[in-house]
């Protein structure tokens, strides 16, 4: 019977391990994409969750489940803890694709979502701008700082001693609010040129009204912001590697946090 007990409590360890790393994994930039097999998905988690389970067996103790209510209440604080992993990370690209969305309407781009047959309603400009994120992050190997957080969150959070206590929430919203000020510095220098453009129209439209500026307009527009965001890619990169890092640091922070 002892030895039935602890390999049960094993066996609960490695489960609520790997339900965590399962749900992080689903939804998380890169790994969660749908270009991804769900098989490969759950392959990779599994192996993810052995890898945990051997370097953290003896570190951390198993959760106790002594009924089907707790095992219900267990696997929904890993639910809510892998959610809060997976949302912290896609910050930054939601940030991204915000700049891209709306350069690429200020360039008519969007005009593409019509004729699109792509259920998913994202212009072409921020689902480019999005690659070139996830590019950014997989040459400074973020990849490993996600792994990384996921083990660490083990450690940091424990079972699900959720605490969301004041301070945790401020913390939270300022880097929500994180999201519109870096969609705003990566967009400026597209959204400014395109603000000068309509300018000029606008003045050239009054002093040579023959010319037919919504005609003239959408292939300028066009090649002006592709121009001037092939130009601004250098600097978008740094910019995204130190958010990268920035964030990177302050997920052990909220986390602490989290767990009150």
């Amino acid at each position: 019977m002892d030895i039935f007990h602890i390999n049960l409590v094993q066996f609960w360890l490695f489960l609520a391990i790997f339900i965590r790393i399962l749900t992080v994994i689903s939804v998380a930039p890169i790994f969660g994409s749908l270009l991804i097999p769900p098989q490969v998905k759950i392959a990779f988690s599994l192996l993810f969750s052995v890898s945990v389970f051997l370097s953290m067996s003896g570190k951390i103790a198993p959760p106790v489940l002594n009924n089907v209510v707790d095992v219900i209440l267990f696997a929904v604080k890993q639910l809510i803890i892998a959610a809060f992993i997976a949302f912290f990370i896609h910050i930054i690209w939601s940030a991204v694709q915000m700049a891209g969305e709306l350069l690429g309407y200020l360039m008519g781009l969007s005009l593409a979502n019509v004729i699109s047959q792509n259920s998913i309603q994202i212009s072409l400009l921020a689902e480019f701008e999005g690659i070139f994120a996830i590019l950014v992050f997989l040459a400074i190997d973020g990849h490993y700082w996600f792994i990384e957080g996921i083990y660490q969150s083990f450690s940091v959070i424990g079972w699900g001693a959720i605490n969301m206590n004041q301070q945790f929430l401020n913390e939270l919203i300022y880097f929500v609010s994180q999201l519109f000020i870096i969609a705003a510095k990566i967009g400026m220098p597209g959204i400014v040129s395109m603000l000068l453009v309509s300018t000029s129209f606008a003045i050239l439209s009054r002093t040579m009204p023959q010319i037919n500026i919504l005609f003239v307009g959408f292939p300028i527009k066009i090649a002006v912001g592709f121009m001037v965001l092939g130009v601004s890619f250098s600097f978008i990169g740094y910019a995204l590697s130190d958010y990268y890092a920035v964030f990177h640091q302050n997920l052990i922070h909220l986390m602490r946090l989290f767990n009150g």
